[in-house]
This record gives structure tokens, sequence and C-alpha cells, in this order.
């Protein structure tokens, strides 16, 4: 065999495997429950001792619905800033004093302390907004939890509304990291690609959860103006190896919710940047989840 009917014969088989058509994947939703999940959660959840959680679970949500969803004008700051300077103890939030501006009190001496967003070290208004980046994305899970199980609309609703908030916001928040700078390892919701990750994965899984009742239109604009620029933009870039704890996590953390937004595009799955960020979203998996298997919906578009 001739260098050039080798070199042919490779070209057609890279082609054949970058270019091949998705495999058929189970229905939605299919991260945090498949069907069979949801079935057998209906059955358990007015019965002991599941009962107490599920009331609890629901009347959170309930008590969400009319709530205007409000979004920060900015990315959150990093949790481990959050004490007093003199003590070195855990502050609390106390009373509201402005926008997106809050009392801090320390717990030794009851000094209440006031943010200065210039600092991070001092920003403690931004960790605060930072916990209602994490309520948003713990609500947007717990309501499709509640679609799943009820069938009423208002949850997706809720969970759709949330998304479409944060699909209209996300790159507006400048990338920062836990020194206040946009820099390579920084975020946009939270100042950290661990951070992030924790966030994009309960809404991921909310997403799942409600996404054969979202219009294509929505499905496209949660994908293309939020999840997928937060993968392909924010996490994948961070290497670090898999040596430091930040790292490890944040790649163990992160990439199933990646890997997820990576298909939730419209866009054909031929697409050579869409398909190479899948690909090294893969990668990326298989290296640092030690023992797992990448999730199987890689190269999926529905």
């Amino acid at each position: 065999m001739t260098r050039r009917t080798a070199a042919a014969v490779l070209t057609s088989t890279l082609a054949r495997f970058l270019y091949a058509q998705p495999r058929r994947l189970p229905a939605h939703p299919r991260l945090l429950f498949s069907p069979a999940g949801v079935d057998r959660l209906k059955r358990r959840a007015d019965a002991a001792p599941w009962a107490g959680p599920w009331r609890r679970l629901r009347g959170n949500i309930d008590r969400s619905l009319n709530e205007k969803i409000e979004l920060p004008p900015r990315g959150g700051n990093w949790g481990h800033w959050y004490v007093c300077p003199k003590h070195g103890a855990r502050l609390t939030t106390g009373k509201r004093i402005g926008p997106w501006q809050w009392e801090h009190i320390c717990p030794v001496d009851g000094e209440i302390l006031y943010g200065d967003a210039s600092r991070p070290d001092r920003d403690f208004d931004g960790v605060t907004i930072n916990n209602t980046h994490s309520r948003y994305a713990g609500a947007v899970r717990d309501a499709g939890i509640l679609f799943q199980l009820t069938g009423q609309s208002q949850y997706a609703n809720r969970a759709r509304e949330i998304l479409l908030a944060y699909a209209g916001r996300y790159l507006s928040y400048p990338l920062h990291n836990i020194q206040g700078q946009a820099k390579l390892g920084g975020a946009r919701m939270s100042p950290q690609t661990l951070d992030e990750a924790g966030l994009l994965i309960p809404m991921a899984q909310g997403a799942d959860l409600i996404w054969e009742a979202l219009p294509a239109s929505e499905r496209d604009t949660m994908a293309t103006q939020f999840f997928l620029p937060a993968a392909r933009d924010v996490i994948l870039p961070h290497h670090m190896g898999i040596t430091t704890f930040s790292a490890g996590n944040t790649r163990r953390w992160g990439s199933p919710a990646s890997c997820w937004a990576m298909t939730r595009s419209s866009m054909p799955p031929s697409t050579t940047p869409r398909r190479a960020t899948a690909r090294k979203c893969l990668r990326a998996f298989s290296r640092t989840a030690s023992g797992s298997k990448a999730p199987g919906d890689i190269t999926s578009t529905r």
C-alpha cells in the first residue's frame, strides 16, 4: 500500500468517526432521573421516610412561584472570604440595606461589617450574591423534579423562567477569579470554575427534567447562550491537570454538566467546533473521573 493510499484510507476512517450520526438515546429525563427512576420516586414520595422531605421540597417551590425572578447584577465572590477580618470567624448575613447590599455580622463581638466590592477579601456582598446564584440553581433542579412527579406545568414554567433569565444574562457577567481578576480559572456566576460547575450541574439536571416541555427555540436559547458558553469558554479551558484538589473536583463536577451542555445546541452534529469540543470534554471527563464512563449522550442533538 502506498503512502497516498494509506492516507486516503486513514482520512476516510477518521471522517466516518468524526462525522458519524449520533446514536439514539433514551428519552428525557436521563440525567438526575430516568423515567423509571421518576416512577419509583412517585411511589415513595408520600410514604415514610420520604413524605416529610417531599412536603418541604414542594412547599419551598410553591412559595417561590409568585416571586419575581431577580438575578444578581454580577457574579458572586469566593465563600472563603466571608470571615471577620479581626477574628477569622464566619460571618452571618444581616438585614438588606440597599440593592444587593447587606449587613454582615461577626458572631464573636457582634460588629456589623459592610462589603467593599473593590476588594475581594472584603466583598462580603459578593458572597451573598453567590448564594443567590446557588439558590436559583437549586430551584431549577427542584422545580424540575416536581414537574416530573406531579405533571403540573407551573413547576416546569418556574424552571424555564429561571433558565431563560440566565440565558439572557450569563454572557454579561464578567469573568473573574477569587482575586477579582479576569483570568483563566475564574468564572462568571462564581469566582472559580469549581464553583461554576457546582451551579451548572443542578441547572443541567433541571433543564433535562423539563426538556420535553420546552419549544425548540427555547432549548436553543438555553444551549447557545448559557450552557454552551459556560462549558466551552469557562470550564473546559481551565487546564491544571488532575493532581490538585481544585482541578480534580472541577473536572469531576463540571464535566458531566459540560458534556451535556455540548449536546444541547441546535447546530448540526457534524459541525466541527461543536464535535471537537464534545470530544475534548469526553476525554477530560474520562481522564479525571476515575473508573467512570463519560456521559452516553456526548453526540446527541436531542
